[in-house]
């Protein structure tokens, strides 16, 4: 158990499901299986009784300066355990390392439901340790209700919790779960619906090319593409598609008015490769060039020849540019549209 730490502890505790693990205790008191028995008294599961005998093995064993298990901790401040046992751990730790105890018994000093009497003696045993904290607690214990109506607060709040728990189970029910997984599928759809109306960007392209306004057409190129390539909409599509097969199915096509998940096949989605777009410019450019060429045989060159080519290169690029532009926005229009 000690090698495998808390799933060791869970495993003996399912493999042993009938053991009382009162053994603990004087496990403790001869200085072996601490750190076992201090899981055990903070485990809910286990039987009060049998962890309030481990927790006070727990209290009076001596461990590290300026150290309280959590385990002691926990189960002093418990209210469902009586406050005999409470102050008999408090005082456990009081007895062995007095500074240590000192928030144990500003606890119980301090706790409603802990009986009159015990309270004074938590608070005589702060005196002994820290007067003026004893003090503090003697005044304060004269503003405490009684003890009846402390308890009948701890009953309400009992019952408060209880009633939190039947509304969470509450919303457990299949039809609250299903009603959410609706609300959910149609959160999510409504993103891709709101991006799809964007048509406004085609237009925006048109208009852009018409007017070889790069720097505005690269902006609508780089919209699109985080359109196409948002990381967003990829893990809500994910998502989308594991809450419909949860709500219908395995068959996600019972959902009536549905994206379809499914990836488009090769033939019916808009490519365009890098191939495609070298052969594009590489013709462009033949073209240009070979009308320049016919405007040299016909009229002649220029005085400058190197100042006429450079200008003819600029005009070539240029062509060159303004035919990839269009064709990639054709294809990014397109693409677009099969998305939407």
């Amino acid at each position: 158990m000690h090698r495998a730490k808390d799933a060791g502890y869970a495993e003996a505790r399912n493999l042993l499901p009938k053991n009382g693990w009162g053994w603990l205790a004087d496990a403790v008191r001869d200085g072996w299986a601490v750190w076992t028995a201090n899981l055990f008294a903070q485990d809910e599961t286990a039987p009060l009784t049998t962890r309030k005998r481990v927790g006070l093995a727990l209290a009076g064993y001596q461990h590290s300066p300026s150290y309280v298990p959590g385990a002691v901790e926990q189960l002093v401040a418990h209210q469902g355990a009586a406050s005999a046992d409470r102050l008999a751990m408090a005082t456990a730790v009081a007895q062995r390392a007095p500074t240590d105890a000192t928030s144990l018994l500003c606890c119980l000093a301090s706790d409603s439901i802990v009986q009159f009497g015990h309270q004074m003696q938590a608070i005589g045993l702060l005196d002994e340790i820290d007067p003026v904290m004893a003090e503090k607690m003697r005044a304060f214990q004269t503003r405490l209700p009684a003890a009846r109506v402390g308890r009948d607060q701890h009953r309400e709040a009992a019952e408060r919790k209880q009633r939190e728990v039947a509304a969470q189970r509450e919303l457990e029910t299949p039809e609250a779960v299903v009603d959410r997984l609706d609300a959910k599928i149609e959160e999510l759809l409504e993103d891709p619906r709101f991006r799809g109306s964007a048509d406004w960007l085609a237009d925006q392209l048109d208009d852009h090319i018409a007017e070889t306004d790069w720097d505005d057409f690269a902006q609508d190129i780089a919209d699109i593409c985080n359109l196409v390539c948002d990381d967003g909409i990829d893990t809500s599509l994910r998502l989308l598609k594991v809450l419909t097969r949860i709500r219908f199915g395995g068959d996600t096509s019972s959902r009536p008015n549905t994206l379809d998940l499914d990836a488009p096949s090769d033939q019916d989605f808009p490519q365009l490769t890098q191939e495609e777009l070298e052969g594009n410019a590489r013709t462009e450019a033949e073209r240009s060039w070979g009308l320049w060429r016919q405007l040299v045989d016909k009229h002649g060159w220029d005085d400058d020849r190197f100042d006429e080519l450079d200008r003819q290169l600029d005009e070539v690029n240029r062509n060159v540019g303004a035919s990839i532009c269009e064709k990639t926005g054709n294809h990014l229009r397109e693409l677009q549209q099969h998305l939407v």
